[in-house]
């Protein structure tokens, strides 16, 4: 029991630390770079893209999701098509109430931070339209060292993949939409950026 305590405050503090570094640190090999996708869709018939997130690369870097419209308004949705019991059971933890969940995002302008903003004008680019959907999208670290705990001290958070969906869609009629899913990889010239508010886990 002792033990169990003891590791739990290091994974809370180390989680407190990690939080307070710059984001995203360097990348190793392998790392998603783009997928996407365009179409003429509707609501009942959005376009997807779907890729597989490393865990330890959704710690150290951060995911831009895109759905953007030649007209009207873009509609945003992530998903996982994944088995939620490929994650260990952890007791007591509030992760199995809403793990992985269904998430909506409408102008990214409301989603997106300033400070984010300006990372993505030099990194990648903005949606083309101020109706435009986006996310940024991290990992909590604090999650995968509850797992660690869990699987007896066997699995790192190195071990983790998961499947993720972008689909996108006008908010009426059709329209022509294009969906992407990027890695936004390492900081150029020392710009340092806070970790953005929304998690894959939760």
């Amino acid at each position: 029991m002792k033990r169990l305590f003891v590791a739990l405050l290091a994974a809370a503090a180390g989680s407190a630390f990690a939080q307070a570094e710059c984001y995203p640190v360097n990348n190793r090999p392998g790392i998603l770079s783009n997928v996407s996708s365009t179409g003429v869709a509707t609501r009942g018939n959005p376009v997807t893209v779907c890729s597989v997130i490393n865990s330890q690369e959704s710690l150290d870097s951060s995911t831009l999701f895109m759905a953007e419209s030649d007209k009207g308004d873009a509609v945003l949705e992530i998903f996982y098509p994944y088995e939620r019991s490929s994650f260990p059971n952890i007791q007591g933890d509030s992760y199995n109430q809403n793990l992985f969940p269904r998430r909506t995002f409408d102008n990214y302008r409301d989603t997106i931070n300033p400070s984010e903003i300006d990372l993505l004008k030099e990194k990648l680019r903005l949606p083309y339209r101020e109706t435009d959907a986006a996310a940024l999208m991290t990992s909590d670290d604090r999650f995968y060292g509850m797992l660690f705990i869990a699987t007896f001290y066997t699995q790192s958070k190195t071990s983790y993949k998961f499947g993720v969906c972008a689909t996108g869609y006008p908010k009426e009629g059709s329209a022509q939409v294009s969906v992407s899913i990027t890695n936004i990889g390492p900081t150029k010239n020392g710009v340092c950026y806070r970790r953005s508010g929304y998690y894959f886990e939760k």
